[in-house]
C-alpha cells in the first residue's frame, strides 16, 4: 500500500483484506517472503535449512479481489499470482486463509517436515453475513435494478431503515430516480451507525427537527452504512454496493458526507469535520454555496476556451471531487491536445493530471498493466514535452516511477526519476523526495516498511521483529529524511514482537533520542502514534494520530494496549507517547474489517514496561539512554511533536 500525491487528492492504494475483528500487523509487504521453489505434494526442498514449506493450492482466479494468509497468527506477504508458499519450521502450524467477495476465513492445522513440501488446499464457503446474503436470510429485500424499483417516499422502497438515520433510504439508484421527479439533490452520509461515535452524532444532528425539515426540503437522503455488529450487518441493503460506493466516491474513513445534483454530480465533500458533527446546518451551508459556486464555475466552460476549464478543473481537484468528473475531464483534455499540443500554455499538464488522479481509485497496487496504463498519458512528457509547473512536472514524475517500481518495472521507473530530477520544485519536502526515490530504487526493490524510533545516540533504534525478520536488508532512512545506511540487527524476540537495530550515524548529524518510560498508563489516557503508515518508495513522510487508550493489556488482547486511534501498514515499530513526550508503547497491530476499506480505528501497541525491560537485557552495558520526561505538567500535541519526530525513521526491507 502506498500513499501517492496528485494535486490536492490523496490517493490511496488500498489492499483490501482481512476478516471481522481479525488483527493484522502493521509492516507494510509488498511481495511474499516465501522463496517459489518446490512443488508441494512431499516434493524435497532445501533440507540444509532445517525449513520445510508450506504450499498453498490456490488458484489465482480465486485470489482475485483481495486475500489475506495468517501462520501461527501473523499475517504473511502474499502474491495474486504465482506459487503461493512459505518457508516454516518443522511442527505444527495454524493457519488463516481469507478471501474477498463474501467467503468465510478457512482456519486449519498443517504439519510441516524438514526439507519437505507441504500442499494444503482450502475449502471455500460462502458467508451470506459477510456477502449481503439473499433475503430469505437476511430478511431484507433483494436489490431492484435502476430503473425497476417502485416509486417511493423517503425513508421507504430499500429495506429497514437504519437506526439513528430515520428518513433516509439506503438505495442510490432510487434516490437518484427520486432526485430527478422532484428537482432535488442527493445528500449521502457514510457512516457506521453502530459503533462510529461521530457518526452517532451526526444521526443526532440530522434528526434535529429544524435540520431534518432543511434536508428533506431540499434533498433525498441516503444513508450508506458499513456497521460492525451482526444485528446492524443484517439491515445493510447492499453490503457490496456499499463497498462500491465508498471506492466510487474515494471515501476512506467515516463519517463522510456528500452532497449530489440531480444529476448525480458532486458539488460537496465533508471528511474532516473541523467544525465537528453536531451543526449539520454548517455543512448544509457550506454545500449550497459550493453548488453556486461549481454551476458559476462550469457554465463558464463552454466552446473550445480551456482557461476556464483550466479553473473548473483546479477548484475540482481542491474539492476532492475530481473523481465524479471523467468523461468531463476526458472531453476537455482531447481539446486541449488540439490547441496547446506541446503544452506551451501549460493547460494540457493540468487535464492529464486530473485524468489520472480520475483514474486513480481503480489501480491496483503492483500490477504491472494498471501502473503501464495509467503513466502512459505521461510518456511524451519523458521526452518531447515539459511541464511548467515545476511542482507538477515532479509530483507526477515521482508518481509515475512509484507505480511502476513496486510492478517491478525498474528502468522505466528509474527514466521518470531521471526527468523528476529536472524539475525544481518549490515545495521542501517534494524535492527531498526525488533525492530519496533515487537512493532507494537504485538501492533495490523493496520487500516491506515500517517504522523505528532512536533509544540511544549511540545508533541504537527499536522496532518490531516482524519488520526486520525475513529475507532482504534492513535499510534505514536518517533524520535529515535523505540518506538511507544499512542497518545490523542486534537483539530481537520473536515472540513479543520487539527487535533492536544498530546504524552509524554520520559525523555531525544531529541525533534526537526518543525517552521509554516503563509506565503503566491507564485507560482513557491521551495519546499519539509516530509512524509511516502507507509508506512507498517515495512519499514516506512522518504521520501522527492522536487517540485514546481503550483497554489495558490482558490476556484477550496478547499482553498489549488497545489504541482507539488509527493506524495502518507501515505504523509498526512506531512510538506511542503520552502528553509528555515519553514513550508509553510501540505500535505493532491493528484490527480491521472488511465491511469498508480496510481500515478501523483500534490499534495495538506493546506496552512501555516491556520495551524497557527488552532495552535493559539487550542494549550493551553503559549505552546512554535519554531520561523520562518527569511532573504532570502537559504539552500541546504539537509541542510533543516538536520533540518526539525528530527521533522517528523509517525503515524498509529490501532485496
Amino acid at each position: 500500500m502506498l500513499p501517492l500525491i496528485i494535486g490536492g487528492v490523496a490517493l490511496l492504494l488500498l489492499v483490501v483484506g482481512g476478516g471481522i475483528g481479525a488483527m493484522f500487523m502493521l509492516s507494510q509487504p509488498s511481495k511474499p517472503v516465501a522463496k517459489n521453489t518446490g512443488k508441494g505434494g512431499g516434493a524435497k526442498v532445501a533440507a540444509a535449512t532445517g525449513m520445510g514449506k508450506l504450499v498453498l493450492d490456490w488458484s489465482e482466479e480465486d485470489r482475485k479481489g483481495g486475500f489475506g494468509v495468517k501462520v501461527d497468527n501473523r499475517t504473511q506477504p502474499t502474491l495474486s499470482k504465482g506459487e503461493l508458499s512459505y518457508d516454516l519450521k518443522p511442527g505444527e502450524h495454524k493457519i488463516v486463509l481469507q478471501r474477498h467477495g463474501g467467503y468465510e476465513a478457512v482456519e486449519a492445522t498443517v504439519t510441516i517436515k524438514a526439507g519437505e513440501a507441504t500442499t494444503y488446499k482450502p475449502e471455500w464457503k460462502k458467508n451470506e453475513f459477510v456477502a449481503g446474503g439473499p433475503a430469505a436470510t437476511n430478511n431484507r429485500p433483494t436489490p431492484p435494478k435502476p430503473g425497476e424499483g417502485p416509486d417511493f417516499s423517503v425513508g421507504l422502497g430499500a429495506g429497514t431503515p437504519v437506526k439513528g438515520f430515520e428518513g433516509f433510504t439506503q438505495n442510490l439508484s432510487l434516490a437518484k430516480e427520486q432526485a430527478l421527479k422532484q428537482n432535488k439533490n442527493i445528500l449521502i452520509i457514510f457512516g457506521r451507525s453502530d459503533t462510529d461515535q461521530q457518526s452517532i452524532a451526526l444521526a443526532r444532528a440530522s434528526q434535529d427537527p429544524a435540520t431534518k425539515t432543511d434536508i428533506l426540503a431540499s434533498f433525498i437522503p441516503v444513508i450508506i452504512d458499513f456497521p460492525q455488529t451482526r444485528d446492524a450487518h443484517d439491515n445493510v441493503y447492499d453490503v457490496p454496493g456499499n463497498q462500491a460506493l465508498a471506492k466510487e466516491f474515494a471515501v476512506r474513513q467515516t463519517p463522510a458526507l456528500a452532497m449530489l445534483d440531480s444529476k448525480g454530480k458532486s458539488y460537496y465533500l465533508q471528511t474532516e469535520w473541523k467544525q465537528g458533527v453536531n451543526d449539520l446546518k454548517v455543512y448544509l451551508a457550506e454545500g449550497t454555496a459550493a453548488r453556486t459556486e461549481r454551476d458559476e464555475m462550469w457554465a463558464a466552460v463552454k466552446g473550445e476556451s480551456l482557461e476556464p476549464a483550466v479553473k473548473f478543473v483546479t477548484w475540482l481537484m481542491d474539492k476532492k471531487l475530481i473523481f465524479r468528473y471523467g468523461p468531463e475531464i476526458k472531453q476537455w483534455k482531447a481539446t486541449a491536445q488540439r490547441l496547446d499540443p506541446a503544452n506551451d500554455n501549460g493547460q494540457l499538464e493540468c487535464f492529464i493530471e486530473a485524468e489520472m488522479a480520475a483514474s486513480a481509485p481503480d489501480i491496483k497496487p503492483g500490477d504491472k498493466l494498471d501502473a503501464q496504463q495509467f503513466v502512459r498519458p505521461m510518456q511524451d512528457f519523458l521526452t518531447t514535452k515539459k511541464f511548467k509547473d515545476d511542482d507538477r512536472g515532479a509530483r507526477l514524475h515521482l508518481l509515475a516511477a512509484t507505480l511502476l517500481g513496486r510492478s517491478e518495472q525498474t528502468e522505466e521507473a528509474m527514466k521518470h526519476l531521471a526527468r523528476a530530477s529536472t524539475y525544481e520544485p518549490k515545495d521542501k519536502k517534494l524535492k527531498d523526495a526525488v533525492a530519496s526515490a533515487k537512493s532507494i530504487i537504485e538501492r533495490g526493490n523493496i520487500l516491506s516498511t515500517g517504522t523505528g524510533f532512536i533509544v540511544s545516540d549511540a545508533g541504537y533504534i527499536m522496532t518490531n521483529h516482524h519488520v526486520i525478520e525475513g529475507r532482504g536488508k534492513v535499510i534505514v532512512r536518517l533524520p535529515d529524511n535523505k540518506t538511507t545506511v544499512e542497518g545490523k540487527v542486534i537483539a530481537q524476540d520473536e515472540e513479543r514482537d520487539m527487535a533492536i537495530v544498530k546504524v552509524d550515524f554520520p559525523a555531525g548529524m544531529s541525533v534526537k533520542t526518543v525517552p521509554v518510560a516503563p509506565l503503566n498508563i491507564g485507560r482513557g489516557i491521551d495519546v499519539a502514534a509516530f509512524g509511516y503508515p502507507l509508506a512507498g518508495s517515495v512519499d514516506a513522510s512522518l504521520k501522527l494520530t492522536t487517540g485514546g487508550v481503550s483497554a489495558l493489556p490482558d490476556a484477550s488482547n496478547d499482553q498489549m494496549i488497545t489504541l482507539d486511534l488509527r493506524v495502518n501498514p507501515g505504523n509498526s515499530g512506531g512510538p506511542l507517547c503520552d502528553q509528555k513526550g515519553n514513550v508509553v508503547g510501540m505500535v505493532t497491530a491493528k484490527t480491521r474489517t472488511n465491511t469498508f476499506t480496510n481500515e478501523d480505528s483500534y490499534g495495538m501497541a506493546i506496552p512501555s514496561p516491556d520495551l524497557v525491560k527488552f532495552l535493559d537485557a539487550k542494549l550493551p552495558p553503559g549505552t546512554p539512554r535519554p531520561q523520562p520526561s518527569a511532573g504532570t505538567q502537559k504539552l500541546e500535541w504539537s509541542d510533543v511533536d516538536a520533540l518526539v519526530s525528530p527521533g522517528v525513521l523509517l525503515i524498509l526491507k529490501m532485496e
